[in-house]
Parts: structure tokens; sequence; C-alpha cells
């Protein structure tokens, strides 16, 4: 928050950006941008790097997590993925599903 506020002001003293008018505002309309699709700016591989950027760093994101409560929660334990009383569980597959999912959700929306 510190730097947020640092480089803020930082912008505003030599007048790079204009100090605003009011804090809130609401957005002028709605329909310069309704339904203004670029399906080939979508396509290219500029887009499509970014969007595998943001795939991988959730999954990563998402498999550290479940991995990490899971081992806290005595769920599994590293060696062999095996439970306290020496039973197999699927932990891992399902944190490869979770992280699937988390993937999807990311793919299409909410």
């Amino acid at each position: 928050m510190i730097g947020i506020a640092v480089t803020t002001t930082a912008a505003f003293l030599p007048g790079t950006v204009p100090v605003p008018s009011s804090i809130l505002s609401m957005p002028s309309s709605i329909f310069g941008i309704l339904m203004k699709f670029d399906l080939a700016g979508d396509l290219s591989w500029g887009f499509i790097s970014v969007l595998l950027t943001v795939f991988v760093m959730d999954f990563v994101d998402t498999m550290g997590t479940l991995l990490g409560l899971s081992c806290r929660a005595c769920l599994l334990t590293w060696p062999l993925f095996k439970t306290v009383t020496g039973k197999y569980r699927q932990v891992p597959a399902g944190l490869w599903v979770l992280a699937a999912l988390s993937l999807l959700y990311y793919a299409f929306g909410a």
C-alpha cells in the first residue's frame, strides 16, 4: 500500500498523470464496448501467451496450496503419500482435479 501511494504521488507531482476531479464516478456508457469482440486479436500468440501464463500461475498456486493444506491436515505424508495409519489416499488425484477445475473457472469465467 505504501508503494502504491508513493508511486501515485510521484506521478501526480510532475504532472505526468492528471489529478482526478473526483474519487468515484460512473462509467459514461457501456454501449461503447458492448458486443465489440476482436476474435483475430484473441487468437493471436500474444493473447495466448498471456492466457497460458495466467493458467500456469493459477495451477501452481492451487497445487501448492492444496498440497500444503493436505499435508498440514495429516491427509498425506511426503514420501509415499500415505496417511498416518499407513493407508493410501486419493489426495493427489483429487488435487489434480481441483486444480483443473480452477483452471476451467479462469478460462470460462464466473
